[in-house]
């Protein structure tokens, strides 16, 4: 018997087996083909999707750069950060451990004169503080709001430093 022959009989035998066969393995390779397209889509697109359409890239570039210089050129910081990410401008500072938590507010919220209302009312501004020998204290200000929420305050802390 010929290899046609053998085919042929075992689809008759096994008709049924056969036809769910080749439907399973139509619905494995659609299966497959949907994941690959998911993925692929999802790698080809813009990470913040379209979270920021509208956003005016050159203004907010200007007022990061203002606050780096603004930083720079500030006496008690010893050294500092400014990046975007996204919708959030990050302020990172280091300043020495005898500065009190009420100078490092002063301190953030006066560098806030530099970035124009559009970044404000746009963006997050998330300000991180080093201090020598002492944890981070954060602080954050959402689009649209005019006060800084600070996180870490700890009175003991500024009284034991005095």
């Amino acid at each position: 018997m010929s290899k046609k022959g053998t085919i042929k009989k075992f689809y008759r035998n096994n008709r049924i087996y056969c036809i769910l066969m080749m439907v399973s393995f139509l619905c494995i390779l659609l299966l497959g083909g949907s994941v690959l397209v998911y993925f692929i889509h999802q790698a080809a697109g813009d990470s913040y999707g379209v979270r920021l359409e509208g956003v005016k890239t050159e203004e907010v570039e200007k007022d990061v750069n203002a606050i780096k210089d603004w930083y720079s050129n500030k006496e008690g910081i010893i050294k500092s950060n400014v990046r975007i990410q996204g919708k959030i401008v990050y302020v990172e500072f280091e300043v020495d451990a005898s500065v009190s938590n009420e100078t490092i507010q002063g301190i953030a919220t006066s560098s806030l004169e530099v970035i124009s209302d559009y970044t404000k009312d746009t963006c997050d501004i998330q300000f991180i503080v080093n201090r020598k020998d002492m944890g981070s204290y954060f602080g954050s200000k959402g689009r649209g709001k005019t006060v800084i929420s600070w996180a870490n305050y700890n009175l003991n802390q500024d009284k034991a430093e005095q």
